[in-house]
């Protein structure tokens, strides 16, 4: 909810960028222009608070404290725990899990076993696709029939109901097949475009915008998918490599906008093939939506090892997610200490 929230916001910006460079006109005043309030978010940072799990994970129990305190606050339940009853849980938590996992993490944890370096090539693989597609439509614009002012409006408009319909798919279809059924919806209006003739500019004008209504949806889904994925140590690490692997390949789309130069079709032709790519790679990821997610390198390992591939909603591991809990309790209550422990993606604090 809270990536959508930001996504919807993200695109009430885009549609505002129309009417900053429609008044700007040269580039320098346009850069300044979008670069300036960015240094508003300095202002902001001391308001976001870091994630409890995280801090657990790297043992600072204090801070987590602290912050779950808060939480507890908001939500009008800070009576059930004394700080101290709080610290104590969580000193368990962490020896519970220190116990499980001893090792050094970094960059080349992600690849060291073959299901999480599947998973890590495959997330940055969709994140790629997912940001290449967007880019270049975004790119190709000004090369569109009509105002290039209207159609950037237009293509900017349609992204809010493409995040709205994406928050609602992941909660209800789930966070793996959103991406493929639209990934292919996408390939094949790319695929219109980049086939018709230049003269049917109204069609082309509606497939792209169908595209990117479609991109809208997907590009959200990845930012979900990423973070659940990767167990909690190496989530920002996971995340941040998928993100420099869109980076680079990137750095093609300028070349692919350039192939509309010998025929104006072409860039289209090279979303349709560059989309389907990422629907493929999208089907073998694991289903998150109401999984057990990974916590340590040992869970992302056995993450996804089970579940069919036309499965829509998984349940295979609701007996393997009891007798995880199971086993925490058992855990903590040796030290005597009893709490029920939650682990899932609804998880209220």
């Amino acid at each position: 909810m809270i990536i959508s929230i930001s996504y919807l916001k993200r695109n009430f910006i885009f549609n505002v960028l129309r009417f900053v460079a429609y008044i700007a006109r040269t580039w320098l005043l346009l850069g300044v222009s979008i670069t300036a309030p960015g240094f508003l978010i300095f202002l902001l940072f001391p308001l976001f608070p870091e994630s409890p799990r995280w801090l657990l994970s790297m043992g600072r129990v204090d801070e987590a404290a602290v912050i779950l305190r808060r939480i507890a606050k908001i939500n009008k339940t800070s009576y059930k725990l004394t700080k101290e009853e709080l610290i104590q849980i969580l000193h368990k938590i962490v020896e519970f899990q220190k116990e499980k996992e001893e090792q050094v993490l970094g960059f080349w944890t992600l690849f060291s076993g073959k299901r999480l370096a599947f998973i890590t090539c495959l997330v940055s693989i969709v994140s790629a696709t997912n940001s290449m597609i967007y880019e270049q439509i975004t790119l190709n614009t000004p090369y569109m029939s009509g105002n290039q002012f209207l159609n950037f409006f237009i293509l900017s408009v349609v992204e809010l109901p493409g995040s709205v319909l994406s928050g609602y798919l992941i909660g209800n279809l789930g966070r793996r097949w959103t991406p493929v059924i639209f990934g292919i919806f996408m390939g094949i209006v790319c695929l219109v475009a980049g086939l018709v003739s230049e003269n049917m500019s109204i069609l082309i004008i509606l497939c792209v915008i169908l595209a990117k209504f479609a991109v809208a949806v997907t590009f959200l889904v990845i930012y979900v998918q990423a973070t659940e994925l990767f167990p909690t140590p190496l989530r920002a690490t996971g995340g941040a490599v998928a993100s420099t692997i869109s980076s680079i390949f990137g750095l093609l789309n300028p070349s692919v906008i350039y192939t509309g130069k010998y025929y104006s079709g072409a860039p289209y032709l090279v979303m349709s093939v560059i989309s389907f790519i990422g629907c493929i790679c999208a089907s073998f990821l694991p289903e998150t939506l109401r999984q057990h997610l990974p916590e340590t390198i040992e869970d992302a390992t056995d993450f996804g090892v089970g579940m069919k591939y036309w499965s829509i909603h998984p349940d295979y591991d609701r007996k393997k997610r009891k007798s995880i809990r199971r086993q925490s309790e058992v855990y903590i209550r040796s030290k005597s200490i009893s709490v029920p422990l939650e682990n899932d993606n609804n998880t209220k604090i």
